[in-house]
């Protein structure tokens, strides 16, 4: 155009690797012109997996951890306290002295009640639910008066309501914004994954970063798989190319955020379909304007430009235009929360309910068998608990053994433990 005489200027970027240039001559530099990478943005990943992907892998694995070594450490007291008989039975027993020997068979005498606390509290699973439940900020049940235990409950529920508070803030952040992770923060990015496909007009200056020198007629090894294939790239030469290219699958396209936004704004393309800008400027290059060599008005071009880059006014309109041109790809992510976000949830409770069903008609048959067992009018043994003696369903058992049990039935009422839970 400036050989012909068809214009006197020409505002273009262009890298100069030359000085000896009988031809043209050139500006200050004007503006910057780069190259980024954009993809389709089919949604917001709306997925129950939020509730998984909100930690990190070695996050999670840092909180089983210390969950399991938080109960191993309070079944381990819990433990050495009732084995070295350092658990008081206060609390169990109201008056020892109204307790019947055991030679009498009572069910709930000294020995019994000990035997039964220790195999309740010091449960492994017990003591995983209390942290558990400690770690979900629901509470827990203090297994014991010891104060080397009370403080490792302390523990657990400060860090579980740190844990718990730092969860559900990040949780709800991503549930309520659809935040999405950024696929290729950089452009080397795409060439280690391997999984998409770069489509770049073979014309760019972009495309001629992606080789070793200019003159060469091969990209970088690295680029050779990638770049322009079929069937997503066709002769990638043309801007209406790299529009019907932006909406296929697994396409990253490396342009100009000017000649995109031109492109999205084309109310004539076949196809449409929500863009994603991802972070980063590749291929950088200032524009400049060429003109034939020894022009007159150069030095007043120069002149011009160097007072507009010093008092910031060619900053500002390169902002202020780039800005309208493209939206940010912040601004494109959806802020709605949709059931696909608790589908999987929803799932997982379900089967959880199916299961606790079927564990329970399994305790019914094999209470049934138990009781199937039992010879009609068979006398009960006296060392078995009033429970199991109504288990046994003894229909023929007599009066005056009746209102025994009954008497030591609220005998037990009145020994019941009184539990402590830490809210």
């Amino acid at each position: 155009m400036l050989m012909n005489g068809t214009a006197d200027v020409r505002l273009v970027p262009v890298i100069v690797t030359t000085a000896d240039n009988e031809d043209f001559d050139f500006t200050l530099p004007v503006a910057q012109n780069w190259y980024e990478l954009f993809t389709r943005s089919d949604d917001d990943g709306a997925s129950s997996l939020s509730y998984i992907v909100t930690w990190s892998d070695k996050l999670w694995f840092a909180f089983a951890g210390t969950c399991l070594l938080l109960s191993l450490i309070t079944y381990s007291m819990l433990y050495l306290r009732y084995n070295y008989r350092l658990e008081k039975l206060d609390d169990e027993i109201v008056d020892p002295a109204t307790a019947v020997s055991p030679d009498e068979g009572n069910p709930l005498n000294k020995t019994e009640l000990m035997m039964k606390q220790k195999y309740t509290n010091i449960s492994l699973g017990n003591c995983f639910l209390n942290v558990l439940g400690s770690f979900t900020s629901q509470g827990c049940e203090c297994p014991s008066r010891s104060y080397s235990i009370r403080l490792v409950i302390l523990v657990c529920l400060f860090f579980g309501l740190l844990m718990n508070t730092s969860y559900s803030a990040v949780l709800v952040s991503r549930l309520a914004t659809g935040q999405k992770e950024i696929l290729f923060p950089t452009l080397t990015s795409v060439a280690q994954a391997k999984t998409h496909t770069l489509c770049v007009r073979t014309g760019s200056f972009a495309y001629v970063k992606l080789k070793e020198r200019e003159t060469d007629s091969q990209l970088k090894p690295e680029w050779r798989d990638i770049v322009n294939k079929l069937p997503a790239c066709l002769n990638e030469s043309s801007q209406q190319n790299i529009a019907n290219a932006i909406c296929k699958d697994n396409v990253v396209v490396l342009e100009t955020p000017i000649i995109m936004a031109a492109i999205l704004k084309d109310l004539e393309r076949t196809n449409s379909c929500p863009v994603m800008r991802m972070a980063g400027r590749n291929a950088k290059a200032v524009a400049s304007l060429f003109m034939t060599k020894w022009n007159p008005l150069r030095q007043d071009f120069n002149e011009i430009i160097f007072r507009m880059h010093t008092t910031g006014i060619l900053d500002y309109l390169q902002q202020k235009w780039l800005s309208r041109t493209m939206p940010d790809y912040k601004e494109l992510v959806s802020s709605e929360v949709r059931m696909d976000h608790i589908a999987g949830v929803l799932l997982v409770y379900f089967l959880a309910i199916l299961l606790s069903s079927c564990i329970l008609m399994i305790e019914i048959l094999s209470t049934g068998c138990k009781y199937n067992n039992t010879r009609p009018g068979q006398k009960p043994n006296k060392n078995q608990s009033l429970s199991e003696r109504n288990l046994l369903g003894n229909e023929t058992e007599p009066k005056e053994t009746v209102n025994e049990d009954l008497t030591l039935l609220g005998s037990y009422k009145a020994q019941i433990p009184i539990r402590r839970a830490f809210m």
